[in-house]
């Protein structure tokens, strides 16, 4: 059964090439009666450890709530990547990924969603109408995504909108302060079991822990139906479709993840900049003072700044409802002071 009905769902494997070429997956979601070229284009991009399929109550919410009668936003379609060592793709690029040892650079990914927007999967209709919605360390990424567009390819700005979700805001004077955080990430994720009898199993462990146990029902059911697989070493147990190494890999940085800030800067008048945060700081600790004070700082260029409250760093994970009304006011907002959208 389809964990997007009513929706239509088209997933795309396609290969990108930043150090290697590697494989990468992205879904698109949308409506058969929605014409082409009506409506907005959603683009999303996930963070760190959390596989695609958390963010479908999001996408499927947004969907909903577009299509009532007192709606005046109209969506053409919704692409969710995957990160190329995460869910699908990890086990597409399995042998490639032993080749990661060290650290597996965010601009991976960056690489990855620049590959596909600038192919022939993504209509001009879309282009020219996209919104994006970034999550946790996925937002570094896609501002480099925006760079090699804009700086690298020479393109027109046309992105309508850029709304940060949980961004680490960080300044390159930080990544001190973010790599001594390295230690408890690799201890968490060296630590974590690999693998489980069934998926009933997993499921059971997950959910007895932090941060999965406070997910919404509702994300546990794609949860369960996308992440897990059968474990090729153990074809009688699953896996997590994530290897923990790489996850805690996709952490680390070589500092180039910190020019994303500093390059932000210098273009973010030219779209509506929105950032939504969890009212609880229960993430990265060490770091909050700094993403304060750097939030503080820029406040100014920030068109609103959203607090979700009862919710710390997951938000799309545990109150998918909530951040979906949160982003659908947003982008209502921005369609009806923009009459070309």
């Amino acid at each position: 059964m389809s964990t997007t009905s009513p929706l239509q769902e088209t997933t795309h494997t396609f290969t990108f090439t930043y150090d290697r070429p590697l494989k990468c997956t992205a879904t698109k979601f949308y409506h058969t009666a929605t014409p082409e070229h009506d409506g907005i284009t959603l683009l999303f991009v996930t963070g760190v450890g959390l596989d695609q399929g958390v963010w479908v109550p999001t996408i499927r919410e947004l969907f909903r709530l577009a299509r009532q009668p007192n709606s005046t936003l109209k969506i053409n379609s919704a692409w969710l990547f995957e990160r190329p060592n995460h869910g699908d793709p990890a086990l597409m690029n399995a042998e490639e990924l032993k080749n990661y040892t060290e650290i597996f650079l965010s601009w991976q990914y960056g690489a990855a969603i620049h590959a596909l927007i600038t192919s022939d999967k993504f209509t001009d209709a879309e282009r020219s109408r996209l919104f994006a919605i970034t999550f946790s360390g996925g937002s570094a990424s896609f501002v480099q995504t925006l760079r090699w567009l804009y700086e690298r390819d020479g393109r027109p700005i046309t992105l309508k909108g850029l709304i940060f979700v949980e961004s680490p805001y960080l300044d390159p004077s930080d990544q001190p302060s973010f790599e001594a955080v390295y230690p408890t990430i690799k201890k968490l994720t060296e630590y974590r079991r690999r693998n489980w009898a069934s998926v009933e199993e997993a499921v059971k462990w997950f959910r007895s822990r932090i941060p999965w146990k406070e997910f919404h029902p509702d994300v546990w059911e794609v949860f369960a139906a996308t992440s897990f697989c059968q474990d090729p070493q153990h074809p009688d147990r699953v896996i997590f479709k994530t290897p923990p190494e790489q996850e805690y890999l996709s952490f680390l940085t070589d500092g180039s993840s910190f020019e994303s800030l500093p390059y932000l800067r210098t273009i973010w008048d030219k779209f509506p900049l929105h950032l939504i945060l969890g009212g609880k700081r229960d993430f990265w600790p060490e770091l909050q003072g700094a993403m304060k004070s750097n939030i503080e700082r820029d406040r100014k260029h920030f068109k609103t700044v959203t607090v979700v409250d009862g919710v710390g760093h997951y938000i799309p994970a545990v109150k998918p409802y909530e951040l979906a009304n949160h982003v659908f006011n947003i982008l209502s907002s921005e369609v009806k002071s923009n009459p070309k959208l």
